[in-house]
């Protein structure tokens, strides 16, 4: 059962809040907040190889004291690190305590990504580790979460520790499934994605997440059309002459696969249940001019029609070219856009007044609220 993340040892007010702002309130949300990357922990090199850009390990001995300056509230320590092959200048902000924890002539390997800055290639706040821990971080993944401001992603990682200690989970999946469709267990899963004990283990982990994934949103989907399937259609449209006349003037016959796509709306128009539709097809297939007549026959129908374009460009073509298509025959068409488009409030409210008074059909864009 989830529990409040409140409950998880270390997590006090400021780091639920902190939680929050990602949608984690609960254990099982924790547990389902995944690593947006790894990070691997490769064979260091030595500093002669090092390119600007490229994350990278170097093995180096600690070449000069570690000097501390503030700047106002700001601390930067800064340093030379060496080997064989040369020098790098190193330095990190508001971590003064490095002073004291990196002696000259020590020997660490240094992990970050080298810029160039100040006239100089240097590595900005790298991790030291020491090097008998760094050969055990070589054999595995280190996840990197999603954050907000505030929290790290060791905090997310020692929540997550403290939570799969007593985490468990009853599989939905039947045994028999699992070993047809060849898959982990849920729970072994969402342990080892945050956890990777190898790559193998972690491909295996990740074929179970994706598949529930999946899984649920497909039984998401049928859940929504078999309520869709049993909605009773209030609004029977009818096909009529005035669309076989419209059709009659296009420039163009109809592809058979428009056809086809017209005939099963048409039925779909004319039934006892709602109409939930999806329509497929290649770029320039002729999808459009389908919603087109579509929308003509709830319009002869004495009803309205609406569509909707993903941004405003493109709601703006359509717009266009169904003012063009339908204005002659006596029909209205008015655009709606989004809040900080280019229409103006007077433009707006007459558009609104336009739609409830059932003079005209809109074209929206998807950031339109429709109200």
């Amino acid at each position: 059962m989830a529990e409040s993340v409140r409950n998880i040892k270390g997590i006090g007010e400021k780091t639920e809040k902190l939680l929050k702002r990602l949608k984690i309130e609960t254990t099982d949300d924790l547990v389902h907040h995944y690593p947006r990357c790894y990070i691997t922990y490769g064979e260091p090199i030595q500093i002669c190889d090092v390119k600007q850009g490229e994350r990278c390990s170097i093995y180096a001995q600690v070449a000069s004291p570690i000097h501390l300056k503030a700047y106002g509230k700001r601390k930067l320590c800064t340093g030379l690190i060496a080997d064989v092959t040369g020098q790098l200048f190193v330095r990190w902000f508001n971590m003064p305590y490095l002073k004291n924890t990196l002696m000259q002539g020590e020997y660490y390997v240094f992990v970050g990504t080298p810029i160039f800055k100040e006239g100089r290639l240097m590595l900005e706040q790298p991790e030291c580790i020491p090097i008998e821990k760094y050969k055990k971080l070589m054999e595995n993944y280190q996840p990197v979460y999603p954050l907000t401001a505030g929290l790290s992603n060791k905090a997310l990682q020692k929540a997550l520790n403290t939570v799969f200690k007593t985490y468990d989970l009853e599989d939905y999946l039947p045994d028999a499934t699992r070993e047809y469709y060849d898959l982990t267990g849920e729970l072994e899963a969402l342990r080892e994605v945050h956890f990777p004990t190898n790559k193998e283990s972690l491909q295996v982990a990740k074929k179970r997440i994706i598949f529930d994934e999946f899984f649920r949103f497909f039984a998401a989907l049928e859940m929504v059309k078999e309520r869709e399937e049993h909605s009773l259609n209030h609004y029977i449209i009818s096909w009529n002459d005035e669309v076989d006349d419209f059709i009659k003037t296009l420039p163009y016959e109809l592809t058979n696969g428009q056809k086809m796509a017209l005939s099963e709306i048409r039925d779909d128009f004319a039934g006892t249940m709602t109409m939930n539709r999806l329509l497929q097809g290649d770029v320039g297939s002729g999808k459009t001019m389908v919603a087109m007549i579509a929308m003509y026959m709830a319009v002869t129908n004495g009803y309205q029609a609406a569509l909707m374009a993903p941004t405003e460009v493109l709601a703006q073509q359509h717009y266009e070219n169904f003012v063009k298509t339908f204005e002659h025959l006596g029909i209205k068409v008015g655009m709606l856009i989004h809040e900080g488009g280019g229409e103006t409030c007077g433009e707006s409210c007459l558009c609104f007044r336009g739609v409830s008074d059932g003079n005209w059909n809109p074209c929206f864009d998807s950031g339109f609220r429709v109200l």
